[in-house]
Order: structure tokens, then C-alpha cells, then sequence
């Protein structure tokens, strides 16, 4: 594994590493910082070393800040927090470490013992007590020093710290395509609420944000259904938090305009002849989006869940040909069993070697090629690949198929006829003399009957 740029492998444990610049290089008295991962190169995953580089360079850039100024002002709340987070682990002490020491036979508590354990708190409490000013240093020592014993404290301080902690927590990988959408929803409501430090009664100033991020997203034009996504993480983010740490926040819903989506076209059955023929003649590049088209109509396939098959889940050498699709979903409902009735041919010739392309290209790129694909079959230039989808459940209401069954192939529900989690497991060697099998496959012929 090639390791991140300023991270370095000391003895089988991984540290951000990098030059102070020459300007700051007297200020700091070193010439170095270094910053520990807390990881072992031989245990670390890719996702785990990136998460704790990017909170190394975090740190890296708030010390640099804190060199060169002294203005507290210019820090935001989250820096503190983060500033006192690392002032704590130089001294080999974190958050929380005093809140559940009990008084010694001396009467001696947790702040007696934070008042040992840091003694700069002395010249702050000096320093506050004159009136002077305090400066940056000493709001971070004072943060390190609450948060060391005091349960409130401990806590996340701030929306940000909020944000961090539930990123880990849902292993978010920011640097993913997803991750960074996910991440750019929530920068645009943290610029609206900015960074404040958090207790019981932040609930009206998170429910005020929440209704001027809709506000602002609506003049622009953007749909309710996808302001309501972009919202539902920060909405768990937040309710999360209340949770773990008792806030004691109700956190509503602001209130959004939604729209009825609008009617999905689908094919003909003539359409969906054309479409059959035109696969079953498709040459050169058109090869890969064929086999996709395939599974799609007659599984109802996403383009995602057929970029995630594995060898093991495509058992077209079975009895009764079949594809099981366990990855990753937006539902668990979609973890199901797709026989294949059409065209086994061209897909078993082409699925293991050619459809690496959905891997390699972005989502709106095979988007717009499956469309132009169907446009060109059809001669309709209204559908696209999600259209499939609802033309399985058309053909399956036109054809009189059981729709327990169907659900089952299209993923809509599989507890109806007794699908489990557990039957995928069994792989094709379990399923391929199983009657739920042989009642799937049925159920497609009668579904797809007028394409046999």
C-alpha cells in the first residue's frame, strides 16, 4: 500500500511528519511536526490511514495557526476544541480521563486532580482575575483543562466536532464520491449556522439552520425530494448526537414542498421486442451496455448493483441460471435472486470481462450511454435505465405473474414467500435445487413470455 504524502512508517506505526515553515520556525522553537496516527502499518486499512491523515493535517494547520496568532478571535470554536484536543495528548491525556474518579481518602476530586495534571491553569486563572486579556493559548488551555474532568466538557463541543464524530462513526469515506457529496451538503449548512459551541438549548438555533438551508436551496431551484436528502444525514447527525450524549433534543423536520415525482414512462412490449433484438445484435462496445440493459429489464437491476457482482453470485452454469445480488443498497429489500430467462447467452459471454466499465467510468457517463442506448433501440427518446425498472413491474401486473414472487426478483420484498438473508449465503450450490429457485424462475418466464 502506498502510504499518503507526510505520512511515515516509525517502527510499524504510522506518523503525520512534515517541516514547519521557515517563518514560523523560530516562534515554534522545532523544526518538525509530528503528529501520531495511532495506527500499525501491518492492521491499517486504506480508508482508516486516509481519515487519520486528514485529522493530522487538520492539527497541523491549527498549530500553525495558534504560532502565528495569539487573537482568539480568529479562531473558530471548533479549533479550540481541536487545539485543546491535542494539548491534552502531548501531556499523554485525553477528554473525559478525570470524569469518573471518585474523591480519595483525602477528599481529593477530579478537579483537584486536573489541577495537577495541568498546572498552566494556575497563570490563566492569574491572568483572568487582573482582567488581562486572555489569548489563544490560554482559551485552549482553559478548553483542555474542563473538558479533562468535567462530563459536559468531555462531550463534542461544538457542530463540528458533532459532524467528525458521526463521519467515524457511519465510516463515511469522505474522499468517495458519495463521501464528498455527503460532505458538501453538510459545508453548506455549517457556512449557514457557522461553528458554535453546543449545549441543551442549541435545538431552535439547529431547527432556525435547517429552515434557512431549505430556503436558500429552494430560491435556487433545487427539488424538495433532494433537499430532503441532502438533509437527512445532517437531521441523523444530529439526532445521533442527542442520543450519545443527552442533549435532550427533539430535532423536527423543517418543512419542505414536495413535489409529486412524475409518472415514469415505460416500455411497450413492442418497444421491449425491439430493445431484445437490438441487444441480441449488439456489436464492439455496445456489447457491455447491452448485458446491462438485459439485466435490468428482466431484474430490474440498478447500474450499481450490477458494477458490485462478484464471480461467486453469477451462477449462469446452473441448473436454473441465476444471479444473486447481495452488496451494498440503498435498501436491504434489494439483497435478492434474479433467474435469467433472457438472453443467457450474450450475458454469460460478456458479464465477467466487460462490465468493468460502469467501475471505471462516472455514474452521469454510463447514465447518458444506457440512454442513448435505449433511444436507439426503441426510437423512444424519453426512457432511460430507471425506466427499466418500472417496465419489470408493468410486465409483471400485464402478464397476471404472482407479484410475491416478483417482489422477490426485483427486490421490492422478499419475506412474502419466505426469502431470507440466510438463503444468500447458501450460494448457487444451496439455492439451485431450492424451490423458492424453481418458483423464481417460473414466475420470470411468465413474466417475460411475450420476449421468449
Amino acid at each position: 500500500m502506498k502510504l499518503p504524502r507526510y505520512i511515515r512508517n516509525l517502527n510499524g506505526s504510522l506518523y503525520y511528519q512534515r517541516d514547519i515553515p521557515t517563518r514560523l520556525k523560530a516562534t515554534a522553537n522545532k523544526k518538525t511536526f509530528t503528529h501520531p496516527l495511532k495506527l500499525k502499518i501491518h492492521e491499517a486499512t486504506e480508508i482508516a490511514i486516509n481519515k487519520a491523515t486528514a485529522r493530522s493535517a487538520e492539527a497541523f494547520d491549527i498549530y500553525l495557526k495558534l504560532v502565528s496568532n495569539s487573537d482568539p478571535n480568529a479562531f473558530s470554536a471548533t479549533e479550540i476544541d481541536l487545539a485543546a484536543i491535542e494539548f491534552l495528548r502531548k501531556k499523554g491525556l485525553s477528554k473525559g480521563e478525570l470524569t469518573a474518579v471518585p474523591p480519595n481518602s483525602e477528599q481529593l476530586g477530579p478537579s483537584d486532580y486536573a489541577d495537577f495534571l495541568i498546572p498552566e491553569i494556575d497563570d490563566v486563572r492569574v491572568k483572568s482575575s487582573k482582567g488581562e486579556k486572555l489569548k489563544t493559548q490560554d482559551k485552549v488551555i482553559e478548553r483542555a483543562y474542563s473538558a479533562l474532568y468535567k462530563r459536559e466538557m468531555a462531550k463534542p463541543q461544538t457542530f463540528q466536532s458533532l459532524w467528525n464524530d458521526y463521519v467515524i462513526s457511519q465510516n463515511i469515506d469522505t474522499k468517495s464520491r458519495d463521501g464528498m457529496r455527503v460532505q458538501r451538503h453538510w459545508n453548506r449548512w455549517i457556512t449557514i449556522s457557522g461553528d458554535q459551541f453546543i449545549s441543551n438549548n442549541s435545538v431552535d438555533l439547529i431547527h432556525d439552520c435547517l429552515d434557512k438551508y431549505v430556503s436558500e436551496r429552494e430560491k435556487t431551484e433545487v427539488k424538495g425530494a433532494t433537499i430532503q436528502r441532502e438533509l437527512s444525514p445532517i437531521l441523523s447527525c444530529f439526532r445521533r448526537a442527542s442520543k450519545k450524549y443527552r442533549y435532550q433534543w427533539a430535532i423536527e423536520k423543517p418543512y419542505i414542498n414536495i413535489e409529486p415525482p412524475p409518472q415514469k414512462p415505460v416500455l411497450t412490449q413492442e418497444e421491449q421486442k425491439k430493445l431484445v433484438d437490438f441487444c441480441m445484435k449488439a456489436k464492439g462496445t455496445q456489447t457491455e451496455i447491452s448485458t446491462c440493459v438485459l439485466l435490468m429489464i428482466q431484474g430490474g437491476m440498478m447500474a450499481s448493483e450490477i458494477s458490485r457482482l462478484t464471480e461467486d453470485r453469477i451462477n449462469l452454469d446452473s441448473d436454473i441460471p441465476h444471479i444473486i445480488v447481495d452488496g451494498k443498497s440503498k435498501t436491504k429489500n434489494r439483497r435478492r435472486i434474479i433467474p435469467i430467462v433472457l438472453c443467457k447467452g450474450i450475458i454469460e459471454e460478456s458479464i465477467k470481462t466487460k462490465l468493468k466499465w460502469l467501475l471505471k467510468t462516472t455514474e452521469s457517463n454510463h447514465s447518458r450511454r444506457i440512454k442513448n442506448f435505449l433511444k436507439e433501440a426503441t426510437g423512444n427518446e424519453k426512457v432511460n435505465a430507471h425506466c427499466l425498472r418500472h417496465t419489470f413491474r408493468a410486465n409483471c401486473i400485464a402478464n397476471n405473474a404472482s407479484m410475491a414472487s416478483a417482489a422477490v426478483i426485483a427486490g421490492w420484498s422478499g419475506n412474502a414467500i419466505g426469502f431470507s438473508d440466510e438463503m444468500l449465503s447458501y450460494g448457487s450450490k444451496g439455492l439451485s435445487n431450492s424451490d423458492v429457485l424453481k418458483g423464481l424462475w417460473d414466475t420470470s418466464m411468465k413474466i417475460h413470455q411475450h420476449l421468449l
